[in-house]
Protein backbone atom coordinates (compact mmCIF):
# COMPACT_ATOMS: atom_id res chain seq x y z
CA UNK A 1 0.00 0.00 0.00
CA UNK A 2 2.49 2.56 -0.19
CA UNK A 3 3.26 1.84 -3.96
CA UNK A 4 6.01 -0.46 -3.89
CA UNK A 5 6.37 -3.11 -7.01
CA UNK A 6 5.93 -6.50 -4.84
CA UNK A 7 6.08 -8.72 -7.68
CA UNK A 8 6.03 -8.18 -11.81
CA UNK A 9 4.46 -10.96 -13.73
CA UNK A 10 5.08 -10.46 -17.31
CA UNK A 11 2.13 -10.21 -19.65
CA UNK A 12 1.82 -9.40 -23.38
CA UNK A 13 -1.01 -7.19 -24.68
CA UNK A 14 -3.11 -3.35 -24.50
CA UNK A 15 -6.58 -2.14 -23.31
CA UNK A 16 -6.97 -3.92 -19.83
CA UNK A 17 -9.20 -1.93 -17.84
CA UNK A 18 -9.99 -4.39 -14.72
CA UNK A 19 -8.18 -7.15 -12.63
CA UNK A 20 -9.41 -9.31 -9.74
CA UNK A 21 -8.03 -12.20 -8.16
CA UNK A 22 -9.64 -15.80 -6.95
CA UNK A 23 -9.94 -16.33 -3.10
CA UNK A 24 -6.75 -18.47 -3.29
CA UNK A 25 -4.95 -15.63 -4.88
CA UNK A 26 -3.84 -17.93 -7.13
CA UNK A 27 -5.84 -16.62 -10.30
CA UNK A 28 -6.34 -13.52 -12.08
CA UNK A 29 -9.01 -12.16 -14.29
CA UNK A 30 -8.33 -9.74 -16.30
CA UNK A 31 -10.89 -7.28 -18.60
CA UNK A 32 -10.02 -5.89 -22.11
CA UNK A 33 -11.75 -2.81 -22.72
CA UNK A 34 -12.34 -2.30 -26.68
CA UNK A 35 -12.67 -6.49 -27.89
CA UNK A 36 -14.99 -7.70 -24.40
CA UNK A 37 -12.75 -10.29 -23.48
CA UNK A 38 -11.96 -11.88 -19.75
CA UNK A 39 -8.74 -13.43 -19.40
CA UNK A 40 -7.78 -16.03 -16.81
CA UNK A 41 -4.28 -15.67 -15.82
CA UNK A 42 -2.10 -17.61 -13.58
CA UNK A 43 0.23 -16.12 -11.37
CA UNK A 44 3.09 -16.46 -13.80
CA UNK A 45 1.21 -14.69 -16.50
CA UNK A 46 0.13 -17.66 -18.41
CA UNK A 47 -3.21 -17.81 -20.28
CA UNK A 48 -5.56 -20.53 -18.94
CA UNK A 49 -9.05 -19.40 -20.37
CA UNK A 50 -10.31 -16.12 -22.70
CA UNK A 51 -14.04 -15.82 -22.82
CA UNK A 52 -15.41 -12.48 -25.24
CA UNK A 53 -18.53 -11.30 -23.71
CA UNK A 54 -21.05 -10.07 -26.37
CA UNK A 55 -23.03 -7.53 -25.28
CA UNK A 56 -19.42 -5.84 -24.05
CA UNK A 57 -18.70 -4.01 -27.64
CA UNK A 58 -22.18 -3.14 -28.04
CA UNK A 59 -22.52 0.58 -28.51
CA UNK A 60 -19.63 2.57 -26.80
CA UNK A 61 -17.70 2.11 -23.76
CA UNK A 62 -16.25 -1.10 -23.40
CA UNK A 63 -15.80 -3.22 -19.76
CA UNK A 64 -14.18 -1.50 -17.35
CA UNK A 65 -14.75 -3.38 -13.57
CA UNK A 66 -14.20 -6.50 -12.75
CA UNK A 67 -14.52 -8.34 -8.91
CA UNK A 68 -14.77 -11.54 -7.26
CA UNK A 69 -17.42 -12.68 -5.09
CA UNK A 70 -15.73 -14.99 -2.74
CA UNK A 71 -18.79 -16.79 -1.37
CA UNK A 72 -19.72 -18.03 -4.83
CA UNK A 73 -16.72 -17.93 -7.34
CA UNK A 74 -18.97 -15.40 -9.34
CA UNK A 75 -17.90 -12.85 -11.26
CA UNK A 76 -18.95 -9.32 -11.94
CA UNK A 77 -18.19 -7.46 -14.61
CA UNK A 78 -19.30 -4.15 -15.97
CA UNK A 79 -19.81 -2.27 -19.63
CA UNK A 80 -18.56 1.22 -19.14
CA UNK A 81 -21.92 2.99 -21.22
CA UNK A 82 -24.20 3.34 -23.84
CA UNK A 83 -25.68 0.63 -22.28
CA UNK A 84 -24.19 0.27 -19.17
CA UNK A 85 -23.88 -3.53 -18.01
CA UNK A 86 -23.74 -5.66 -14.87
CA UNK A 87 -22.41 -9.03 -15.78
CA UNK A 88 -22.47 -12.17 -13.90
CA UNK A 89 -20.86 -15.00 -14.85
CA UNK A 90 -19.93 -18.08 -12.93
CA UNK A 91 -17.28 -20.17 -11.69
CA UNK A 92 -16.73 -21.90 -15.08
CA UNK A 93 -17.31 -18.29 -16.58
CA UNK A 94 -20.89 -18.80 -18.11
CA UNK A 95 -23.10 -15.96 -18.04
CA UNK A 96 -25.60 -15.99 -15.57
CA UNK A 97 -27.10 -12.58 -15.61
CA UNK A 98 -26.22 -9.87 -17.89
CA UNK A 99 -28.55 -6.54 -16.28
CA UNK A 100 -28.81 -3.18 -18.02
CA UNK A 101 -27.48 -0.61 -15.71
CA UNK A 102 -28.41 3.59 -15.55
CA UNK A 103 -28.30 4.78 -12.47
CA UNK A 104 -25.52 6.60 -13.40
CA UNK A 105 -23.44 8.17 -16.50
CA UNK A 106 -20.67 5.68 -16.77
CA UNK A 107 -19.46 2.53 -14.96
CA UNK A 108 -15.49 2.13 -14.38
CA UNK A 109 -14.67 0.03 -11.29
CA UNK A 110 -16.17 -2.51 -9.09
CA UNK A 111 -15.36 -4.20 -6.00
CA UNK A 112 -17.55 -6.82 -3.71
CA UNK A 113 -17.44 -7.35 -0.17
CA UNK A 114 -18.81 -10.76 0.94
CA UNK A 115 -19.50 -10.28 4.96
CA UNK A 116 -22.17 -7.31 3.72
CA UNK A 117 -22.69 -8.91 0.42
CA UNK A 118 -22.75 -5.57 -1.27
CA UNK A 119 -21.28 -4.36 -4.29
CA UNK A 120 -18.92 -1.11 -4.49
CA UNK A 121 -19.17 0.69 -8.20
CA UNK A 122 -17.63 3.52 -9.10
CA UNK A 123 -18.36 6.42 -11.93
CA UNK A 124 -16.07 8.76 -12.87
CA UNK A 125 -18.24 10.70 -14.73
CA UNK A 126 -20.34 10.97 -11.84
CA UNK A 127 -17.46 11.36 -9.49
CA UNK A 128 -19.13 8.78 -7.24
CA UNK A 129 -19.51 5.67 -5.52
CA UNK A 130 -22.29 3.52 -5.17
CA UNK A 131 -22.77 0.57 -2.82
CA UNK A 132 -25.49 -2.43 -4.16
CA UNK A 133 -27.06 -5.44 -2.71
CA UNK A 134 -27.39 -7.96 -4.81
CA UNK A 135 -30.69 -7.54 -5.90
CA UNK A 136 -28.72 -4.35 -7.65
CA UNK A 137 -30.24 -1.74 -5.37
CA UNK A 138 -28.57 1.01 -4.37
CA UNK A 139 -27.95 0.93 -0.64
CA UNK A 140 -25.82 4.25 -0.37
CA UNK A 141 -24.02 6.89 -2.45
CA UNK A 142 -20.92 8.47 -1.80
CA UNK A 143 -19.77 11.90 -3.84
CA UNK A 144 -15.65 11.65 -4.25
CA UNK A 145 -13.63 14.77 -5.98
CA UNK A 146 -11.41 13.03 -8.57
CA UNK A 147 -10.74 13.87 -11.82
CA UNK A 148 -10.90 10.30 -13.29
CA UNK A 149 -11.66 7.93 -10.70
CA UNK A 150 -11.08 4.13 -12.61
CA UNK A 151 -10.16 1.52 -10.41
CA UNK A 152 -12.03 0.80 -6.72
CA UNK A 153 -11.06 -1.86 -3.96
CA UNK A 154 -13.07 -1.62 -0.65
CA UNK A 155 -10.68 -3.13 2.77
CA UNK A 156 -13.20 -4.55 5.25
CA UNK A 157 -10.95 -4.99 8.20
CA UNK A 158 -9.68 -1.71 7.79
CA UNK A 159 -12.88 0.03 6.39
CA UNK A 160 -10.73 1.62 3.54
CA UNK A 161 -11.84 2.42 -0.10
CA UNK A 162 -8.79 2.62 -2.46
CA UNK A 163 -9.22 4.60 -5.71
CA UNK A 164 -7.31 4.89 -8.49
CA UNK A 165 -7.47 8.31 -10.89
CA UNK A 166 -5.95 7.84 -13.90
CA UNK A 167 -5.62 11.56 -15.02
CA UNK A 168 -3.56 11.97 -11.73
CA UNK A 169 -1.43 8.37 -11.93
CA UNK A 170 -2.18 8.27 -7.58
CA UNK A 171 -3.86 5.67 -5.45
CA UNK A 172 -6.42 7.54 -2.83
CA UNK A 173 -7.79 6.03 0.59
CA UNK A 174 -10.65 6.76 2.10
CA UNK A 175 -12.43 6.01 5.36
CA UNK A 176 -16.01 4.66 5.39
CA UNK A 177 -17.79 2.55 7.59
CA UNK A 178 -20.44 0.14 7.04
Amino acid sequence: LNGDIIKKIPFPGSDYEGITTNSAGDTLYIVQENSGFLLTVDTLGTIIDTIQIPTAIDGSGGLEGIAYNTSNQHIFVCKEKDPGRLIELDDSLSIISNNRISFAEDFSGLDYTESSETLWVLSHQDAAIYRLNLPLEIIDYFAIELTQAEGIAYDTENQIIYIVDDTEEKLYSFTFWE
